[in-house]
C-alpha cells in the first residue's frame, strides 16, 4: 500500500517536471532563470505565513494526505494496542 502510493506521490512530481522542461523555453535561459529567482524571492518576503503555509500544502497535496493517512494508522495502533479486551477480540 505504501509503494502504490510511493508511485503516485513520484509520479506527479515527474509529471510537474516534465510540463516545465516541455511547456517553458524560458527556463532554459539564464538571464530569464535569474529574473525569476529574484521575482520569487521578493514576492516570498512579502507572502505572510499563512499564504506560504497554503501555497507549500498546495504543492505536496499528496505527501500531505500520505502523511495524514500514517500519522492516524499509527494513532489507531496506540489506541487498539493499548487495551486488552480489544486485542483479545481481535485476536479470536
Amino acid at each position: 500500500m505504501i509503494t502504490s502510493a510511493t508511485t503516485v506521490i513520484l509520479a506527479e512530481r515527474a509529471g510537474l517536471q516534465y510540463d516545465k522542461e516541455r511547456y517553458s523555453k524560458a527556463l532554459y535561459e539564464r538571464e530569464e532563470i535569474q529574473k525569476m529567482k529574484e521575482e520569487r524571492a521578493s514576492r516570498a518576503e512579502e507572502m505572510g505565513m499563512m499564504t506560504k503555509t497554503t501555497r507549500w500544502i498546495s504543492a505536496n497535496k499528496y505527501s500531505v494526505i500520505m502523511g495524514s493517512w500514517a500519522t492516524s494508522m499509527v494513532g489507531a495502533w496506540a489506541v487498539v494496542n493499548r487495551d486488552k479486551c480489544v486485542r483479545f477480540y481481535i485476536l479470536y
